[in-house]
This record gives structure tokens, C-alpha cells and sequence, in this order.
């Protein structure tokens, strides 16, 4: 190859000196050396050569080779030629540009021999590539070199079509690209970009393009930095000479404010995947996007992204900024099943999903089962959004679609990087400085809210919560009264393993990636009932107080004029410290009881209030109403109706059960219902395992069941063994023997046990199907 390059590089020489129509110019792109031969039908006058190299020729009738570092290191080609009045550009490349080029020059013809068909093949529509002295933008691109999404060298039949349309200005308003079903071999295997759409949702916004290095084709950019979205769009053709790789980008912008995009695996009218993608600007002083909504939607039976086909599946990444418009702030994450029912079109394509101007109200309106909320305390630069601790992980389909009966473990033990760097597991992890909100069960529309106890933005009926601190702790929060606000926060050190599993079940394999697993607490702040309850290291201190646990509700931004409130309404509202829980009491004043040397635990809301373990060192007169404490461990109940308190001694758990089965036959699903009543007056903790004969039917790894109080659960379970079964309930080392349950056989045991019974039996039929199986061979055989 380098040997051919040399010739080509010689001959190339050889024809500038013996004809004019082919000339090299020598010099720097982007401080790189750069050699541009110019092939054309026509003369190339020596007084134009002292000009830029794109004047050399025409891009009606030329061609273009383009070399960089050294003269044989030919890395793109581009020729134009022309049918009647329409231009057309047809560009070269070999392995996308990581590879040379090769071809073969004889005097005013260029012949290109690897790869022998162009990449790109560009036509402009309604005259040449200038239009009134403006670009053209009115295209129709043909796209080769695409085997499913992985880039290939052209083989001739043509990929992808695109279609470009203009606004009123002549600027790009519109793209739309389609795969040609030719040249689709993977329909219904592989998720490959089979129709796209890339709109200028918002034309009153300037365009603002890059400028092309060759003006006479103003599409066309060769450098050595990353294009910025966010000062102006990149060239629609750039060859990145850092790495020689080409990037061909749509021509209206894709990742700046005011665009709305289309990215699907499959055909329309029915569209997948990023369908859509949407970026909305509120200040147009910059091109920063301040919301963006990335969908991910999948039709019912369409066989691409999470299992199970059958189902829609459908879910957002919803991010927002505040104050500084180059990092995110917050995010929604919603996971469901809801179609779309709305019909949009973009450049006569056709497609059912939420138009521009509907998508953030379809989004926000909706009773999602599952959302997670997440801040960025320290913000979060990017295009994109927040992609972390999101309901768009593929793991959370098994608990949505009903084939699991748990949410996974991430949603309360994140994985705990040590940056924000995008890895496998980034979707169900928190980072540093990442706080992270979740239900699996909400079906409400999505609400939020700040609490002025922590002065934070929270997630309405939240089920528990948890902000990556960076230095080794945790805060965790919960809503002990299971209302819509958080009631209580924990400062913990994580543990680095998870809780022992039960006896039964495997250890999972280490992960390089620590969890938030359940670990030693080191601070607690509890708000109940009025009192503001506050355990650590010094002790305890009790707190009576006004205050509320909401301070004003916040819905999430949907367009304009909510993200303003938005951004008012938080504004005065800078954070507490979350590794000083016990600075936050200074803003609630208030008569307080402190207790050096105390420990709180196990505190719950109970209907009445709430109730507390209180083991303290020292003997505690009454105050705050309290009744007079020995020194020791005590169970404390708060009556909020009646102020006061109330003692009982403080109980190890004392747990009694039963198992209830209503028509259970063999080898049929059926409902069995466990309750257990706990006669202790401290909760009990820990893992446990439910046994119906030889037959394990569930297994906790952290079954609570409150103290002087009651639990249960309803579980499907088929069972194999037949007539009264023994149940028993593995509590970590204990056993609790529970009555037994009576399983009606099934008939589809009587087989079985004829053959158990009657091994001959089974040998017999052995024989016989052996038998006809031979007879048929046979037969086949003879035929």
C-alpha cells in the first residue's frame, strides 16, 4: 500500500507539471501538514495557485484529495460532478477515516479503487449548493457503510436516505433519515437506527453553524478539536485529524436548546428506542438546553431493548438546570407502560409519539409505578442530563412486568462510584454528591416538594432515599409515617458486604463497585409528631418544636414559565450541612432534654404517634413529659393526641405465626398467606426463610416485624409434596415451627407414582417407544 502511495504520490507530481488541469497545494489544516490535489477538466491558471486551495477548482465538475502529515498519507476524497443543473458531491472514505485511501490519477480523472464507492453522496434540491447567496440546505443525502449501526466500508447498495428541509430563512429546520429495507437484513434481530428526525423545535433560536473550510461547499469541517454544541452546531462533514475519524452529524443540530429528536430501531409509524429526544431552551441568550426529556419507548412486541416483549414499555430520563446553565441539577426518572397515542410529522414522515410542544405535560401528567428524583448537590455538566439511579435500567422491567416480586436491590443499596464517570452499572448508582430518591410502587403523578428541615427538594411519597456524601458515609432517608415526606435522616457508614444472606442462598459475587449495603449508623434526626428526636455519638437529645415537614410543594418544570418558579422558589434555600444532623435543631427552638451518653433505636411512627428504644447510662428525671428512667434500655410510646409518653420494658422479639392456604392442590399455583405476631416489645430484625416441607417457598434477607406488633405477607407458591406438609420459619440460627398445611393431590401424580412404584413399568414403556421409533426408520428407510 505505502509502496502504491508513492506511485500515486509521484504521478500525481508527474501530471502537475505536464498539465494544468491537475495541481497540489502544500500547507496546514489545523496546524497539521496538509497536501489538497485539485483534479479538474479544466485549466488551472498558475495565478490561481497563489490563492487558497478551494479556489483551484469548482464543486461542479472537480475533485479533491485531501492528504495529511505527509503527502502519501491520503485520508479523504471528495468529487463533484454534475447532471443537467444539480450538483452532486460524492465522498470518499476508507474505514471512516482511520484508513488511506487509494486510487488512480491519469490526468484530469480520478479514479477511486479503495474504497471504490463513496461513503456520502450529497444533491442538493432547488438549485446548487448556494441558494440567494446562503447554503443550501435543501438535501437529499444517500448514506453507504452502515452494517446495522457499525461503520463498514460502502459496498454500493445504499443504507440510509436522508432528507433535509429548510424554514423560511433558508436554515436547516428539518432531517429526516430512513434506512432502506433492502439493505435491512436484521428487521427483527438486531436493534439497528432505522428511522430518525432531527427538528429545530424551536426556529425562533438562531442557527448557528461552524464555517466550512472550503466555502464554495459550506458542509464541510477538518480540524483537530471537538466541536462545541453549545457555541454553534459542528459541520454537518468533519474529519477529526487527531484520531482520523469522520463524524457526519445532522444538519439542523441534535444536542443544543430547542432541538427534538427521533432515534428509532424501528419503521414508523410505530418508533422505538430515543423516540423522542427533546432539548428546551428558556433563555435564548444561550444554545444550553435547561430541560431535556430523553425517551425510551418500546411497543408491545416489538423484539428490541428489555424483556418481556409482550408489554409497552416506556420510560423518560426528565433533567432540569437551575441557576447555572452548563449543569444539571435535577432529574426525574419514570418507568411504565403507557403508549403513545399522538400522531407528529416531521418532514412528511409520519410517527406516533408526543410532538414538541406536548412531550414535558405527557411525561410529568402521568401515574408512573415506578420514579426515581435525583440531585446533583454540586451539579452535573453534560449534554444530556442525569443518567444516574434511573427507572430506565432494563434490571427494573423483571419487578414491573410482574416476573419478579421484589424491586432490585439497587434501588436501596446504590452502587457507590468513585466519580460520575459513565460505566455499566451508572444507571443504579449514585456518585459523589449525588442524592437519590425512589418508589417502585407510585402510581401518582409526579410531585415534589422542600422540607425545610433539611432544606432540600424532595420527591412526594418517596419509599426511602439516599445521598452519596463522598468520604466514605451516607444519609439515608425515610418516611417512618409512609406519607409523602421524609421524616427522618440517617448518616451512616456503609457496609462493605451485604447483610449475611440466609442460610439457604448463595453469597453474590464480589463487585468491584461498593454498595450502599446497611451499615453503622453514626447520626439520626427523627421528626414525629412534633418532637425533633436526635441520636449520635454524644448522645441524645429530644426536642419539642413547631415546625412542618413541608414547606411548599414544587411541580417539575415544564416549560418556561414553571421553570422560572421553579428556580424563585428555591432560590433563598442553600442546603443544612448533612454530616452535622444535630446543627439542624438550631433552627427549631424549642424546650429540649439532652442525654449524654444515651442511644436511640428502633424508632417508628405507631398509629397514636410514635414509640422509641431509649438506652441511656443514667437514671432520667421526668421532663418533656417523660416518666422518671432507670438507668437502662427502655421502650418509650409518645401519644400525639393525648400528649404523653408511656414505658414498658423493653422486650427481645417473641415472634408466633401461622400459614394459611386456601384450596392448595399439588403442582397448581396457589395464594398462602404468612402472618406473624411479634409479643416482644423490640422489633425483630433479620433474615428469614419460609419452608413448606422440603420446599423453601420464600427467603428475606431483612424481615422486620415490629415490636408488640403484627406482619404479613401473601405468597404464590406451587407445591410438589401432597397431603399435610410441615412449615417452619428459619429466623437466622431459630426455628419457628408453624402448624402444618394440607395439600390436596394432584392426578398428574398418579404416573409418577405408578412408575415409582413398578420400576418394570417404566423399563416396558422404554422398550415399546424404542420399538416404534425403529419400525419407523425402517419405513423411512424403505421409502
Amino acid at each position: 500500500m505505502k509502496y502504491f502511495s508513492l506511485l500515486a504520490w509521484f504521478a500525481i507530481t508527474l501530471a502537475t507539471s505536464a498539465f494544468a488541469e491537475t495541481a497540489t497545494w502544500q500547507g496546514t489544516i489545523a496546524g497539521v501538514p496538509a497536501w489538497v490535489t485539485v483534479v479538474s477538466p479544466n485549466p488551472i491558471p498558475a495565478g490561481v495557485r497563489g490563492q487558497p486551495w478551494w479556489r483551484w477548482g469548482n464543486t461542479q465538475t472537480d475533485a479533491y484529495v485531501f492528504a495529511f502529515e505527509t503527502p502519501q498519507n491520503s485520508r479523504m476524497a471528495l468529487i463533484f460532478a454534475k447532471t443537467g443543473d444539480t450538483p452532486e458531491a460524492r465522498l470518499y472514505l476508507k474505514a471512516w477515516g482511520a484508513q488511506p485511501i487509494a486510487f488512480r490519477l491519469q490526468a484530469d480523472h480520478l479514479e477511486l479503487t479503495d474504497p471504490p464507492n463513496p461513503v456520502l453522496t450529497l444533491r442538493p434540491q432547488g438549485g446548487g449548493w448556494f441558494v440567494n447567496g446562503k447554503p443550501n440546505y435543501r438535501l437529499t443525502v444517500l448514506e453507504d457503510g452502515l452494517d446495522c449501526d457499525q461503520q463498514v466500508d460502502p459496498d454500493g447498495q445504499i443504507d440510509i436516505e436522508i432528507t433535509v428541509g429548510t424554514d423560511a430563512q433558508g436554515d436547516p429546520l428539518w432531517q429526516t433519515n430512513r434506512r432502506r429495507p433492502e439493505a435491512d437484513p436484521y428487521q427483527t434481530t438486531r436493534g439497528c437506527e432505522r428511522f430518525g428526525a432531527n427538528l429545530r423545535a424551536q426556529p425562533e433560536l438562531a442557527f448557528k453553524v461552524a464555517p466550512s473550510i472550503m466555502p464554495t461547499f459550506p458542509f464541510l469541517g477538518i480540524g483537530r478539536e471537538s466541536p462545541d454544541w453549545f457555541e454553534q452546531n459542528p459541520n454537518p462533514l468533519y474529519l477529526d485529524l487527531r484520531n482520523y475519524t469522520f463524524r457526519f452529524s445532522p444538519f439542523p443540530g441534535f444536542q443544543n436548546g430547542g432541538m427534538y429528536a427521533i432515534n428509532s430501531s424501528t419503521y414508523p409509524p410505530k418508533v422505538s428506542f430515543e423516540s423522542p429526544f427533546a432539548f428546551y431552551n428558556f433563555d435564548p441568550a444561550t444554545r444550553y438546553a435547561h430541560l431535556v426529556v430523553r425517551g425510551s419507548r418500546f411497543p408491545a412486541g416489538v423484539p428490541f431493548g428489555p424483556e418481556p416483549y409482550r408489554l409497552e414499555r416506556t420510560t423518560f430520563r426528565y433533567s432540569w438546570k437551575t441557576d447555572n446553565p452548563t449543569v444539571w441539577r435535577y432529574g426525574l426518572h419514570l418507568a411504565g407502560f403507557y403508549p403513545y397515542q399522538e400522531t407528529y410529522q416531521i418532514g412528511g414522515q409520519k410517527f406516533t409519539a408526543p410532538s414538541p410542544a406536548n412531550l414535558t405535560r405527557f411525561v410529568v401528567g402521568q401515574k408512573w409505578p415506578m420514579i426515581s428524583f435525583v440531585e446533583a448537590t454540586q451539579g452535573y455538566p453534560g449534554s444530556e442530563g442525569i443518567y444516574f439511579y434511573s427507572a430506565q435500567a432494563n434490571e427494573h422491567w423483571n419487578w414491573l412486568s410482574g416476573t419478579s416480586d421484589e424491586p432490585i436491590a439497587e434501588l436501596e443499596s446504590p452502587y457507590l462510584p468513585k466519580d460520575d464517570s459513565l460505566v455499566r452499572t451508572s444507571d443504579r448508582a449514585l456518585p459523589p454528591g449525588f442524592r437519590g430518591e425512589y418508589s417502585a410502587s407510585y402510581f401518582r403523578v409526579p410531585q415534589l416538594y422542600l422540607s425545610p428541615i433539611d432544606q432540600r427538594v424532595h420527591l412526594s411519597w418517596a419509599q426511602g432515599g439516599l445521598w452519596n456524601l463522598g468520604d466514605g458515609r451516607v444519609l439515608r432517608t425515610h418516611s417512618l409515617q409512609a406519607g409523602p415526606n421524609v421524616d427522618s435522616w440517617i448518616l451512616e457508614r456503609p457496609a462493605t458486604a451485604p447483610p449475611s444472606p440466609p442460610p439457604s442462598t448463595k453469597p453474590s459475587p464480589q463487585e468491584d463497585t461498593p454498595r450502599a449495603y446497611p451499615g453503622k449508623l453514626e447520626q439520626a434526626l427523627y421528626a414525629l409528631s412534633g418532637y425533633l428526636l436526635y441520636s449520635g455519638p454524644d448522645g441524645v437529645e429530644l426536642r419539642q418544636a413547631s415546625y412542618q415537614l413541608q414547606a411548599f410543594s414544587l411541580d417539575p418544570p415544564a416549560d418556561r414559565a414553571s421553570w422560572q418558579v421553579f428556580r424563585q422558589r428555591i432560590a433563598p434555600f442553600a442546603g443544612r450541612d448533612p454530616r452535622n444532623l444535630r446543627a439542624w435543631l438550631q433552627a427549631f427552638p424549642g424546650a429540649s432534654l439532652n442525654l449524654p451518653g444515651a442511644q436511640l433505636s428502633q424508632v417508628r411512627a405507631v398509629p397514636s404517634g410514635f414509640q422509641m428504644v431509649l438506652s441511656t447510662p443514667r437514671p432520667v428525671g421526668t421532663a418533656l413529659g417523660l416518666p422518671n428512667l432507670p438507668a437502662g434500655t427502655h421502650l418509650l410510646r409518645y401519644n400525639a393526641a393525648s400528649r404523653t409518653w408511656s414505658r414498658r420494658q423493653a422486650e427481645t422479639p417473641k415472634l408466633q405465626g401461622r400459614l394459611e392456604a386456601k384450596d392448595a392442590r399439588q403442582f397448581e399455583p396457589a395464594r398462602f398467606r404468612l402472618s406473624l405476631e411479634n409479643q416482644g416489645s423490640l422489633d425483630y430484625i433479620g433474615p428469614a426463610e419460609l419452608w413448606v416441607g422440603n420446599e423453601l417457598v420464600k427467603a428475606w434477607r431483612g424481615l422486620i416485624v415490629p415490636g408488640v406488633g403484627r406482619w404479613s405477607e401473601e405468597l404464590a407458591f406451587s407445591p410438589r409434596g401432597r397431603g399435610y406438609q410441615p412449615v417452619r420459619l428459619v429466623l437466622g440460627k431459630n426455628t419457628l415451627e408453624l402448624a402444618p398445611v394440607f395439600i390436596t393431590p394432584n392426578q398428574r401424580e398418579g404416573i409418577r407414582q405408578e412408575f415409582s412404584a413398578n420400576p418394570m413399568a417404566l423399563i416396558l414403556l422404554v422398550v415399546f417407544l424404542a420399538g416404534g421409533l425403529l419400525g419407523l426408520w425402517r419405513a423411512w428407510r424403505w421409502v
